[in-house]
């Protein structure tokens, strides 16, 4: 067997154990959880112990001792919170770390949502970046304790860093638990610029001749602040380099708090990953996600008027390549009947352009497709062209069955909107390559995609009716959602009445 077989057949195995242990921790993250509540609402204690269920952790009334791993509570008071504080596999979080799993499908890290106290117990270890900076916004914006008000409306800001990036290159259990870091690090982020926003401050993500402060984020490291640094310096309005703990402090003492004070600069700390240890014979590989997989390309003809296609047959072919994929058209059949080394099953992605798609008809009349069918030679699996989009934006290979419904070969081409129609969409619950792929489909109808909300949104696309982003909607008097209203207008166009 070829070196590069092997490694061919090494990665479709990784593939696959990835996508188990993915299926598995997504269908249960909270596995081996079991949850005790007190002081919550009868509402809320519903709503959490349906999402501990959902989520695959168990509920109990009581606090069994033995068995319960988390209470949740609001306040550090009453006689579960006492009992719990004398065992140290008894965790104290809010109930927010509840919603937050329930966003994430996933066990977010429990730091950013531990109920302080005052024996030290519940102080974060591990990860030096897990501040409390969410759970301080969250307790200045929860129940309209700051209204808004003009504290920051003459700054504008620029953010830095504060999304941590992921190395493709690490193992499998590496780059998952890299990927929980940066849901969670979005969401922090999401709740501080809402905190600004408040205050009316301005915020930008890119460099602006505008900006007045940079807020730089703990996990920022030393070349970046260096950067940053000389950036303030060039910049005509010079702007004051600065941490999170101003902007909070700010907000805290209701004026602008001195930016020149020590104890606002940017305080670099380093974001520590839980890796495993590797062997020495294991060793990274810059290999193209979609090697060892086979690709083949149809695009109709006739393209129905009011379409759109996220990219061309020429640029697909060549995302394929440049990702180690292997091109039928131009390898052959003979490249699939050689490969009879595998001892896993052969899978070719069919990437369909337009109309409407029929796996048999399409099996008969395309060659292909017809000769793989006849000699049995690997699985065929049909997909759009979003899906392939999707996959080099996130840079991974995207299991196709695990969101048929964008990835579906039907849908496209999409229908654009009226030339006089503006929908500004937002999205709330969808999360990872999901949302990536409702963001690719958003702008290729036409539409303007908003990471956060405002009163100047259209519509909101809801997985589920609850959260921040769906009161708002409901306050800003914004059209709530679900995909099949996306699916739809995509398929047959938009109209007032959709």
């Amino acid at each position: 067997m070829s070196a590069f077989t092997k490694e061919n057949s090494k990665k479709r195995q990784l593939f696959g154990a990835v996508d188990e242990r993915k299926k598995s921790r997504i269908a249960a993250p909270l596995e081996g959880v079991t949850v005790c509540l007190t002081g919550l609402s009868s509402e809320r204690k519903l709503k959490i112990h349906n999402l501990v269920e959902k989520l695959g952790g168990k509920f109990t009334r009581d606090l069994i001792t033995q068995k319960t791993t988390h209470l949740i509570a609001e306040t550090q008071e009453g006689q579960k919170y006492e009992e719990s504080k004398k065992y140290k596999h008894i965790s104290i979080v809010r109930p927010e770390w509840i919603e937050m799993c329930a966003k994430t499908m996933s066990k977010v890290d429990i730091s950013l949502y531990l109920l302080d106290s005052d024996d030290g117990k519940s102080k974060s270890k591990g990860d030096s970046y897990t501040t409390n900076l969410y759970q301080r916004c969250q307790e200045l914006l929860m129940d309209n304790k700051l209204p808004p008000n003009p504290l920051f409306s003459g700054c504008s800001f620029l953010l830095v860093g504060f999304l941590p990036a992921i190395d493709y290159n690490n193992s499998d259990d590496d780059i998952m638990s890299a990927m929980t870091d940066v849901e969670t690090s979005r969401l922090v982020r999401n709740e501080f610029s809402r905190l600004i926003r408040r205050c009316m401050g301005t915020i930008y993500w890119k460099p602006s001749v505008s900006i007045t402060h940079v807020i730089v984020s703990d996990f920022t490291d030393g070349k970046t602040r260096t950067d940053i640094s000389n950036f303030c310096r060039q910049h005509p309005n010079k702007p004051y380099q600065l941490s999170t703990d101003w902007i909070l402090s700010c907000v805290t003492n209701k004026q602008l708090m001195d930016p020149n004070d020590a104890q606002f600069q940017p305080k670099e700390r380093v974001l520590v990953l839980k890796k495993k240890k590797q062997t020495q014979s294991v060793k990274s590989t810059k290999a193209g996600i979609f090697n060892g997989l086979y690709f083949h390309i149809n695009q109709s003809s006739l393209m129905p008027s009011g379409g759109a296609y996220p990219l061309s047959s020429d640029t697909a072919e060549k995302l394929i390549t440049l990702h180690g994929g292997c091109l039928l058209a131009k390898s052959g059949i003979q490249s699939l009947k050689k490969d009879t080394s595998r001892k896993t099953s052969k899978m070719c992605i069919y990437i369909h352009f337009s109309g409407t798609y029929d796996e048999s008809s399409f099996a008969k009349t395309d060659l292909l497709l017809t000769q793989i069918n006849q000699n049995k030679l690997c699985d065929i699996i049909a997909v759009n062209p979003l899906w392939l989009q999707t996959c080099d934006i996130c840079k991974q290979f995207i299991e196709p069955s695990k969101y048929r419904d964008v990835f579906d070969p039907q849908l496209w081409p999409v229908k654009t909107l009226p030339k006089e129609t503006h929908l500004k969409i937002a999205v709330t619950g969808f999360v990872g390559p999901h949302r990536q792929a409702l963001k690719l489909l958003i702008l290729a109808i036409g539409a303007e995609y908003s990471e956060s909300m405002s009163n100047r949104n259209t519509h909101l696309i809801c997985l589920e009716k609850s959260g921040a982003k769906y009161l708002k909607a409901l306050e800003w008097n914004i059209q709530v959602v679900d995909l099949s209203w996306l699916l739809d207008v995509s398929r047959r166009g938009y109209s007032c009445q959709t």
